[in-house]
């Protein structure tokens, strides 16, 4: 297997691992003093690689912008630890992936980008899929249910935004002052809960902060090395590695509405970043040849 396959899957087992830490950590702590102190530890770290750079601390710039971004990311990380913590992790994990397809409808509102015909059927089909996981009845709908779907909207804003602030800024400067301005927001969270972690569960802490870390890593090296219409099918084995770490962390076994909507929401996920992918090649391999046609309006939205 290509490294960046590789490197993608060991990102998706860190990442489902992290959260089934955060489910071990909640079990003391409340859902918000636990992502205070994980983002404060990543966000130490940041400061650390940034001085190293030579970066500031904090964006000079477009500071508006960053701060309507850590808004964003800073309600996404606190009600996906409370999602995390109070339902089980491949429910969680399938509706965490509505991400790609919230980042579609975004797109098209907020950007004005063109969207085809074939992605809005995929979107269709996904969030048919995830009324699917949050039952056909609706009845027994949980909170942790509507706070993964929340988490993956506020998530999807966050990319959107990042594609402009991207285009100027180094990714690690991106990164770094996001997470450094963010964390105001757990913290106000956190107070409203406040319980000072224990020895053993501050283990706990540091663990899910080095496995945040560690996934940030492993997605940097997979996109790095492989193209990511190679990488998308590739992101399906989260939902595998959730239902395998919540059966045998927390005895967990996902039911037939689960399996069923978190394979439309997936392979609708896919499908979207798979045509994404192919849509930034033809558009790519246009600009460059005189002779190259000019992609009609039929073909450059699909």
């Amino acid at each position: 297997m290509a490294p960046g396959p590789i490197w993608l899957v060991t990102a998706m087992a860190t990442m489902t691992v992290m959260s089934a830490l955060v489910r071990v950590a909640t079990g003391g702590l409340h859902p918000f003093v636990v992502v205070f102190f994980a983002t404060a530890m990543i966000a130490g770290a940041m400061m650390v690689i940034l001085r190293r750079r030579g970066l500031p601390i904090l964006p000079r710039r477009r500071i508006g912008r960053y701060l309507v971004r850590a808004a964003f990311d800073g309600i996404a990380f606190i009600t996906w630890y409370y999602a995390v913590s109070s339902i089980p992790l491949a429910e969680a994990t399938a509706l965490f992936f509505t991400l790609p397809l919230f980042v579609v409808v975004l797109a098209a509102t907020m950007l004005g980008e063109t969207i085809g015909w074939r992605r809005w059927a995929a979107v269709a089909l996904g969030f048919i899929g995830t009324m699917v996981v949050l039952r056909p009845d609706m009845v027994g709908l949980e909170i942790g249910a509507l706070a993964a779907l929340l988490a993956a909207l506020t998530s999807a804003s966050s990319n959107v935004m990042v594609r402009a602030l991207a285009r100027d800024d180094p990714p690690v400067a991106v990164m770094g002052w996001n997470m450094v301005l963010l964390i105001p927001i757990p913290l106000a969270a956190a107070l409203t809960q406040w319980t000072t972690p224990t020895a053993p569960q501050f283990a706990w802490l540091i663990g899910i902060a080095a496995l945040a870390g560690a996934t940030q890593f492993c997605l940097t090296r997979a996109y790095a090395a492989t193209e990511a219409s190679q990488l998308a099918p590739f992101q399906f084995t989260q939902l595998v590695f959730a239902a395998l770490v919540g059966f045998a962390a927390f005895g967990e076994v996902p039911d037939l509405w689960t399996v069923l909507g978190g394979a439309l929401i997936a392979g609708s996920a896919i499908y979207v970043a798979l045509r994404e992918a192919r849509l930034a090649r033809r558009g790519a391999s246009a600009k460059p040849g005189i002779a190259c046609k000019k992609p009609s309006a039929k073909g450059a939205s699909g």
